[in-house]
């Protein structure tokens, strides 16, 4: 008795899809069509192409996402931290502005005051020195 698969399985071997073809429902009256298959595949490639750009846009997104709050919240950090220093130097009678975490010029001039009158050097910025000397 002759094997109805034996004219597909040498088919889809000649054609480097044995996978596929096997995988398919064979019916006896109907050959595989090669055109089909093709499709199929080409289909199943640009699925597999779609997939991964959408891989690189959804990662991107996330990186530009939670860079945007990285930066945000160091912003935060700073404002919080220049006002506690604009508080600080409110209770020590140096700054007499609102304690709105914004350096300005009036901020700077106490600053550089509060600086001088410790000894720190006087660079009208928050530094670390600062910060210890207020005790922040």
């Amino acid at each position: 008795m002759k094997n109805p698969f034996s004219k597909l399985n040498r088919w889809c071997i000649a054609a480097g899809l044995s996978a596929t073809c096997l995988a398919a429902p064979f019916t006896a009256s109907a050959e595989p069509n090669i055109g089909d298959i093709l499709k199929e595949q080409a289909r199943r490639e640009l699925n597999k192409e779609y997939d991964r750009k959408n891989d690189r846009d959804r990662d991107r997104d996330f990186d530009r996402d939670h860079s945007r709050d990285r930066r945000n919240s160091d912003d935060r950090y700073r404002d919080s931290t220049d006002a506690a220093v604009q508080r600080a130097l409110s209770r020590r009678g140096y700054y007499d502005g609102p304690a709105d975490g914004s350096l300005g010029s009036s901020s700077r001039r106490a600053i550089s005051r509060y600086q001088r009158d410790n000894g720190l050097q006087v660079t009208g910025t928050v530094t670390p020195g600062l910060l210890r000397a207020l005790r922040i």
